[in-house]
Formats: C-alpha cells, structure tokens, sequence
C-alpha cells in the first residue's frame, strides 16, 4: 500500500486540475450537453494528465541524485 500511496504521490495529481482547460471550448460554445464534445474533450483530459503524470516521473528518475543530495527533499 505504501508503494501505491508513493505513486499518487509522484505522478502529482493535484497539478492536474489545470487541464480543465480542455473543458471551456465544450462549456463556452454551449455543447456541454453533446456526448461526442465531451468525450473528445474527456480524452483529452485525460491524456494530458497521462502525459503530465510521465513527465513528473521521468523527472523525478533524472533529478534522483540531486534529490538525495538536498536536506529537505
């Protein structure tokens, strides 16, 4: 469990609630209510995070030793 909790943790998904973004053309041309808008933007959403989420941990694994080094991290 330990293992699992360290992933969510690293793969930030706090940082992700900016791709909400991808919502506002869906919100603001008014087809919030039109299933193939939302899926495309769904997607997307999700994509984005997915792509983020391996960013953050393809950092993480390039800065590992810096990491050590520092007294907080």
């Amino acid at each position: 469990m330990n293992k699992i909790k360290g992933f969510i943790i690293s793969v930030r998904p706090h940082q992700w609630i900016k791709n909400l973004f991808l919502f506002a053309g869906v919100v603001f041309s008014g087809r919030f209510f039109d299933l193939h808008a939302l899926g495309r933007s769904f997607a997307g959403f999700a994509a984005f995070c997915a792509l983020a989420a391996g960013v953050y941990l393809l950092n993480d694994v390039r800065d590992i030793e810096a990491d050590r080094k520092h007294p907080v991290k």
